[in-house]
């Protein structure tokens, strides 16, 4: 397991992205032992298209290095660890103040959530990000390191997906992992993270949870959806124009 808010070593992320994303559907796949939910499985599996011939899939260049960005198999459920990673977070939140109660759920209209979107254009689209944001995106571990405070990983989450782009005026940042808490404990600890950080928050349910912060010119989201085995599967997105 690992804790967000230090730097992240060999995690992760399987996001492929480009200027023109692909919007054909890929096929299905049973890796980390998510497939029993064919949308959660896109969403951690199928990567977002960028590079157009997708070499570093089958390990055509493998003789150049080692491309370091495949996720580790998803960690079992248990609920010792479940319990250890909620008392953390909660720490963590109590450390800065008081934990935000959850206001009452707004509608979550099915465009708005971010689960099982598999490319950059769905989610710059989800989110409302101008396209320019997505200019030069690249998936690598180091853009979970880099999430700001507002939209911090919970403490002991996995990180499966990972990637981000300083273009221009625009800074993107994009992150999923898996989390063994529960989800409301998910959605309060997103809620309050964005809280604290003087956005204006809101809290939506629907096809998903919908943590939403928006101030001058910066945007959070956190999208939390339940995964096969107990576990919860949370997308980040921070963009800042």
């Amino acid at each position: 397991m690992l804790r967000s808010s230090r730097p992240i070593a060999p995690i992760l992320a399987t996001f492929c992205l480009a200027t023109a994303c692909s919007e054909a559907p890929l096929a299905d796949t049973d890796a980390n032992g998510v497939a029993a939910d064919p949308v959660i499985s896109r969403a951690l599996n199928d990567p977002l298209m960028i590079d157009p011939d997708l070499a570093w899939i089958n390990e055509a260049n493998a003789a150049i290095g080692y491309h370091g960005n495949h996720a580790l198999p998803v960690f079992a459920p248990d609920e010792r660890a479940a319990a250890l990673a909620r008392d953390a977070a909660r720490i963590e939140l109590a450390e800065e103040g008081a934990i935000e109660e959850l206001p009452a759920a707004g509608n979550l209209d099915d465009a708005e959530s971010l689960t099982g979107l598999s490319t950059l254009r769905e989610i710059l689209e989800a989110v409302g990000a101008p396209a320019e944001c997505g200019e030069g995106a690249s998936d690598d571990l180091a853009w979970a390191a880099q999430m700001p405070k507002a939209a911090s990983i919970i403490p002991h989450g996995m990180v499966q997906q990972a990637a981000g782009s300083d273009t221009g005026d625009c800074k993107l940042r994009i992150v999923r992992y898996l989390t063994q808490i529960g989800a409301q404990d998910a959605l309060q600890y997103h809620y309050t993270r964005a809280a604290n950080a003087q956005f204006e928050t809101s809290y939506k349910s629907g096809k998903s949870e919908l943590i939403k912060g928006e101030k001058a010119g910066e945007k959070v989201f956190a999208d939390i959806a339940d995964a096969p085995g107990g576990l919860r599967l949370v997308t980040l997105v921070h963009w800042t124009n």
